[in-house]
């Protein structure tokens, strides 16, 4: 049964056009299992709205839009109801349409306190709704939560998602600008929680010791991947100031009206082990984190979690003002032997620790403070990474703890480390720090390479946080010298060094030719992809057979006509034909000024006949010419 219903533009709570005048609530009584209630019109008044929340307690109902949003309305669900809500605006309170507002971070037009939907010991699906302006967009305890092509954004104070215990699952939703104390995107104590496909853009925390801004998990299992964590940051305090550099108050530091930012730990990511105690299984695969910032482990911080595997990340321009750029893993206490984090074929470029960023003055807050990652007391699986151009903090750094101290194996092989600084402007490679902290006491194994790695972009003035800017190029060292115990999962046992390469890579070999489509210039088999790729013969077929950028090189392609068969073709041809083999009559080149006489062409010499011969574009240039008078008698003497 579909039920539609209709509110006027004046008021809510009156006009229902289907069942009866009414309000929503009515209209969810009245509904049965299975039916679909439609919004066809339901928008803010003329008048101050006060916010509504109505109640769906245990049954099978769908809301969606048949033209229309649910502004101003909060939804309870409640004693095992299963909720689907589908193409629909969900608004807490208007927008914000002040530019001067939106620029300083208030993006709604204030903030009505109540939760956009909140599920006790229910389901939840919602695919296809944008959730903005509310205290908290989605509550859920204990609760089934299914989010699919979504969007959270601007809901403060307490963030996009909070879900305790039961189960979350999100894919392909963006969560941007959100704010909350820990977890400005999602906090999630669910037992379960996986995220994919998902957007994580400019959340905040707020607080001295605030942690994941765009996603906080404390789960027993967690599948974190193919995301991208993008600018997020802990919010502290605005203020206004002067800088005195001398004043150890960063609120001095930061400036005229400026944001006091970065204290929290994991601002893309935080990930600790659940509040029952239980150990937490964490997967935290193919993810992008780019231009994050906090104190420690800006990227991706990791507190405690023994049991984690964190492998084809790519870390880049992550900021932390202390420890670990990129990654922070911790222990608190000793693991169990054999329990070790698995940091495997990961890409860190452009990370910094250890000095405060933009826009404020630069001042040195820690030396050595792993710009790419830092390792707290734990031991580290940490093979087939990529840890290159790291401007201030070095390469990684670690620490003696409860779980590590100097002389417990560590594995650090197959890596690439490349020109990684621990003071600012370093030039030299005698300059670059691989390793600091305690790390720097170990010898660093053979099988790394120093080399610079060749992403695609990067260092060309081309750098942005998409994938594709990391990719290594086919003539990198990072392709096919990594560790032949993670072989790539199409050119096995070839190994790549770094996010794409490995047994997991999230790469694609479509024409099965054994190259990844990252370095393949053609990998559809619809267009015979198979015999293109890096290091293939090239042949004159107008194609780049190997893949370096240039079609048919070595054969002569473009060709001129010859009419007179002098072997120079006719200067006057603008457009040439392309072919491999020389057509009749053509020729390479197009240099011959008159292409009728076979006599007129660069190789034929200049005689004294008023033409040019040579095609010189001189007539008779270069010729002695003679002085004559008329010698009328023919006695020899002019005139």
């Amino acid at each position: 049964m579909l039920l539609l219903f209709q509110f006027s533009t004046a008021a809510l709570g009156q006009d229902i056009l289907v069942p009866q005048n009414g309000t929503l609530q009515q209209a969810i009584d009245l509904a049965n299992n299975g039916d679909v209630i439609g919004i066809t019109d339901l928008k803010y008044g003329s008048t101050e709205i006060e916010p509504i929340t109505v109640t769906i307690n245990n049954k099978d109902l769908t809301i969606e839009s048949a033209g229309g949003s649910l502004a101003n309305h909060g939804i309870n669900v409640l004693n095992g109801a299963n909720v689907t809500l589908r193409n629909l605006l969900l608004e807490g309170n208007q927008p914000e349409t002040d530019p001067s507002e939106v620029e300083i971070g208030n993006y709604c037009a204030g903030s009505n306190g109540i939760v956009g939907v909140q599920a006790q010991n229910s389901t939840v699906t919602m695919d296809n709704v944008e959730v903005t302006c509310f205290a908290t967009g989605l509550v859920g305890t204990n609760a089934t939560l299914n989010l699919t092509d979504s969007e959270f954004n601007a809901n403060y104070p307490l963030g996009g998602i909070i879900a305790t215990n039961g189960s979350l699952d999100v894919d392909d939703t963006e969560f941007s600008f959100n704010f909350a104390y820990q977890g400005g995107g999602i906090f999630s104590g669910a037992t379960s929680t996986n995220i994919t496909n998902s957007t994580f853009y400019a959340n905040s925390g707020a607080g001295s010791d605030s942690s994941g801004a765009g996603l906080w998990v404390a789960s027993e299992t967690a599948y974190i991947s193919s995301n991208e964590f993008a600018n997020n940051f802990n919010l502290i305090w605005y203020l206004q100031g002067n800088p005195d550099p001398s004043n150890a108050d960063l609120a001095n530091l930061a400036g005229d009206s400026a944001l006091i930012i970065g204290f929290g730990d994991g601002a893309g990511l935080y990930v600790r082990d659940p509040f029952n105690g239980t150990d937490a299984d964490v997967e935290i695969h193919n993810n992008l984190f780019c231009g994050n910032l906090g104190n420690r482990g800006a990227g991706l911080f990791i507190d405690d979690v023994r049991n984690v595997l964190i492998r084809n990340n790519t870390f880049a321009d992550d900021w932390s003002m202390s420890f670990g750029g990129g990654l922070y893993i911790k222990a608190d206490e000793a693991w169990p032997a054999g329990d070790e984090a698995k940091v495997l074929n990961n890409t860190f470029l452009n990370n910094t620790a250890g000095t405060l960023p933009p826009p404020f003055i630069p001042v040195t807050t820690v030396i050595g403070g792993g710009g790419a990652a830092f390792f707290d007391g734990t031991v580290v699986d940490f093979r087939n990474n990529v840890v290159a151009y790291t401007p201030f903090g070095g390469g990684l750094a670690g620490i003696d703890g409860s779980d590590y101290t100097i002389g417990d194996f560590l594995t650090v092989d197959y890596n690439i480390f490349y020109n990684n600084c621990d003071t600012q402007n370093c030039t030299q490679p005698s300059e670059w720090q691989d390793f600091t902290g305690d790390l720097a006491q170990i010898a660093l194994p053979a099988t790394n390479l120093a080399l610079d790695p060749f992403p695609t972009y990067f260092g060309a003035g081309e750098f942005v946080c998409i994938p594709d800017a990391f990719y290594p190029q086919w003539t990198s060292p990072a392709v096919r010298n990594g560790d032949p115990s993670l072989p790539n999962i199409y050119s096995a046992p070839s190994s790549d060094i770094g996010a794409y390469g490995g047994p997991e890579a999230n790469v694609l070999d479509r024409d099965q030719d054994g190259i990844e489509n990252i370095y393949d210039c053609n990998d559809d088999p619809a267009t015979n992809g198979g015999g293109v790729q890096p290091g293939a013969t090239e042949t004159c077929d107008e194609v780049d057979n190997n893949c370096d950028g240039e079609i048919d090189e070595g054969f002569d392609t473009t060709w001129y006509i010859d009419s007179d068969a002098d072997g120079f073709g006719d200067i006057n041809q603008v457009q040439p034909l392309f072919a491999c083999n020389p057509p009749a009559n053509h020729v390479t080149n197009r240099d011959d000024c008159d292409d009728v006489d076979p006599n007129v062409n660069p190789g034929a010499a200049e005689i004294c006949n008023g033409l040019d011969d040579n095609c010189n574009f001189l007539a008779d240039d270069e010729l002695g010419f003679l002085a004559l008078y008329r010698d009328a008698d023919n006695d020899l003497y002019g005139a």
